[in-house]
């Protein structure tokens, strides 16, 4: 049997990220998310631990206060969708189904339940993307030889995941560049690919602090912990208060 040439990802592999969502899943839809990897092998990799492959997607009732540009904003929560085979309706495909069939399923029913998923295919344009980082896709994989295995494995790491600087032959360790990751999410509300936050969302927001800031007030801690946590809930609270949606 002859082997169709595979098709390389594109616009379209967004289809099942952000297009319209059916009653049941079509058999071919889970080809349009992207095609597998080839690994390859080779010498001198650094030492990293594997992480898996991942989609960002975001709950609209879960947001958070960041600071951009020095002002108080209305961020949303961005969490991944880790692409574990086996777990949360995440399966193995057949031997010659394309790697995305794994995941269609699973991507489909969050959908169903509210979660709103960013395009793979997007480029992050520099702007929004820590020092040094070239434009590209949201996620990043990073090829590496297990630190005991020494077997290769792969690492999977959002744009924003930048590596700390290590000793030599320690596993690469990553961090979040904060500044740029909170310009790129109020980048998402302000263009409208996230919806703006709720009446509810927002008041759901400030009543957790409220709570825990009456509840800190109320306790038998000392008195010098007390006054510190204090002052970080109001603060938090009058952050969230003066707060402004990206627009």
């Amino acid at each position: 049997m002859p082997i169709r040439p595979r098709k390389k990802p594109g616009a379209a592999a967004d289809a099942l990220l952000v297009g319209d969502v059916p009653e049941t899943v079509d058999p071919g839809l889970a080809a349009l998310l992207e095609d597998p990897i080839d690994t390859g092998r080779s010498s001198g990799l650094p030492k990293v631990h594997p992480k898996p492959p991942f989609l960002l997607r975001h709950w609209p009732m879960n947001w958070e206060i960041g600071e951009v540009d020095g002002e108080a904003t209305w961020l949303p929560r961005i969490e991944p969708h880790l692409l574990v085979r086996g777990a949360a309706g995440i399966r193995t495909p057949g031997p010659h189904e394309p790697e995305s069939n794994a995941y269609a399923d699973a991507v489909l029913e969050a959908r169903r339940r509210g979660w709103v998923y960013l395009p793979l295919s997007a480029t992050i344009a520099a702007e929004h993307l820590p020092p040094g980082v070239p434009e590209g896709r949201y996620r990043r994989r990073i090829r590496g030889q297990h630190p005991i295995t020494r077997v290769d494995v792969e690492a999977w790491v959002s744009a924003w995941d930048v590596p700390e600087t290590g000793l030599p032959g320690e596993p690469l360790r990553f961090s979040r560049d904060r500044q740029s990751w909170d310009k790129w999410r109020a980048s998402l509300v302000a263009s409208g690919q996230i919806a703006a936050p709720v009446s509810h969302a927002q008041r759901n927001y400030t009543s957790t602090i409220e709570r825990h800031l009456a509840r800190t007030r109320n306790s038998g801690i000392a008195p010098d912990v007390k006054a510190a946590k204090v002052a970080s809930l109001e603060a938090r609270l009058a952050a969230a208060t003066a707060a402004e949606v990206p627009a």
